[in-house]
């Protein structure tokens, strides 16, 4: 909520300033802030206008109900978080299925057994990081065959197609 998509890094240092009980006026508030008076006028308003603040007389303090949630509703930020978490975990998989085929790459032909593409995933019953067998061969570009294709493999992350060997992906 006090990222640039919501109200700002300037509102949550404010609110993180104001303890329960405690009020602040507009130049106090741009004062420990560093900014103008006007933009301190802005902020606080925009946060009014979130139901974060009230205001007493001519000073603001916080609401005497914790609104957070209901505040980031109104704003429209609800959930950047848990997207964001589920975003980067499936960039977690994607880069170690690379590193996983970087390593099996790189490892002997000896010690390398064949390893299927998505399209025709086998039965894993073992730990995808101990066995070269049960790593699925990283998608490459069809007109550059040496170079990888990482969109098409983000593709695969998102539909799921790695999920008997990586775990479940947080949705």
């Amino acid at each position: 909520m006090f990222s640039y998509q919501g109200l700002g890094h300037h509102a949550g240092r404010l609110f993180a300033l104001l303890n329960d009980g405690d009020t602040i006026d507009i130049p106090t508030a741009a004062a420990r802030l560093g900014i103008s008076v006007s933009h301190a006028g802005q902020i606080l308003s925009q946060m009014v206008g979130a139901r974060l603040l009230v205001k007493r007389g001519v000073r603001w303090g916080r609401t005497l109900r914790n609104v957070l949630h209901r505040a980031a509703e109104l704003l429209g930020v609800d959930g950047v978080l848990g997207r964001r978490r589920a975003r980067f975990t499936m960039e977690r998989i994607r880069w170690r299925w690379w590193l996983d085929h970087l390593t099996a790459r790189h490892s002997p032909a000896t010690a390398r057994s064949p390893r299927p593409t998505v399209q025709q995933p086998t039965l894993v019953f073992f730990d995808a990081q101990e066995h070269n067998a049960g790593i699925l061969r990283y998608p490459h570009r069809a007109d550059q065959p040496d170079r990888p294709d990482h969109h098409l493999a983000a593709e695969h992350v998102y539909a799921g197609r790695l999920d008997h060997l990586y775990g479940q992906a947080a949705a």
